[in-house]
């Protein structure tokens, strides 16, 4: 909770009170509250990043370093840094932008 700067109050309990068990809780705050509503790479803050699955609080901080001489445009910048795209690209805007997001096949 500390290091991604989440409170108790914003964790995904059900109504049991119990966090799910089949999804991570970072995920499953980020499908409930990023969804609809992605986080701008280049104008986010810190804590704001720390709550996008795949960005932990090293890449925040290499995103924050970035992009004070480049804006970040394109996945790739990304996986450069270190962070899972996989997991992000969901919840993020890239230079106002959703970044292409292929389906996994099965």
């Amino acid at each position: 909770l500390r290091d991604y700067q989440f409170s108790l109050e914003d964790m995904p309990f059900n109504q049991q009170g119990f966090l799910p068990k089949d999804t991570d809780p970072k995920m499953a705050w980020a499908k409930k509250n990023l969804l609809h509503d992605p986080i701008e790479i280049n104008m986010a803050t810190r804590r704001q990043l720390l709550r996008i699955p795949g960005i932990g609080p090293r890449s925040s901080d290499i995103i924050m370093r970035v992009r004070q001489s480049n804006l970040i445009k394109a996945q790739s910048q990304l996986k450069k840094m270190g962070i899972s795209t996989k997991r992000a690209s969901k919840f993020i805007l890239l230079n106002g932008k959703r970044p292409t997001h292929q389906p996994q096949l099965l």
